[in-house]
């Protein structure tokens, strides 16, 4: 995908009036980043990322501003990531993310109602949750191959951050 298709496509999804639904390991990442970038490099789980990376993603995040959907499930993930942080910053940043998400529309798929999906033991419960709930009124950002490949297939608005930074890194 060049620049032009993805301004299309971004252009496509805002007059579709479609939210944004961020992925786990993404949406770690712009609390850590958020929270403080010099974490990024020494947080395990967003070592892999920059702070320009950072940017674009918090840019994606805030061009959706108030249209923001995220899972139970997804910021739970994200709390026990955040949890295992050391005090002080570990309180520090759960409170980063208690402010962030009063904003935020937050759905609760039951998970039993997941695990009836056939696709539960491929995925699991966080993604499944992204996938049910993102249907027809949420673009999900991924980094995510499997998950991205899912979605597209079944017709769901998402986009792979690694697309992203392709096209930055092309810029």
């Amino acid at each position: 995908m060049n620049a032009e298709a993805l301004v299309r496509k971004l252009q496509s999804f805002r007059s579709k009036n479609l939210g944004l639904l961020v992925d786990t390991n993404l949406l770690l990442f712009y609390f850590i980043g958020g929270f403080r970038r010099g974490l990024i490099r020494s947080f395990s789980r967003t070592s892999e990322f920059s702070e320009a990376d950072f940017l674009l993603l918090a840019q994606i995040i805030y061009h959706f501003n108030q249209r923001i959907t995220t899972t139970s499930h997804i910021l739970t993930e994200v709390s026990n990531f955040l949890s295992r942080h050391r005090e002080p910053e570990r309180s520090a940043l759960l409170k980063f993310v208690g402010d962030s998400i009063k904003a935020w529309n937050e759905e609760r798929p039951a998970a039993k109602q997941l695990a009836r999906f056939d696709y539960f033991p491929k995925f699991g419960l966080t993604d499944t949750g992204i996938v049910d709930v993102s249907k027809n009124s949420c673009l999900v950002l991924t980094n995510e191959w499997p998950l991205s490949g899912f979605l597209a297939k079944r017709n769901i608005a998402v986009l792979h951050f690694q697309e992203l930074q392709t096209l930055c890194l092309a810029a």
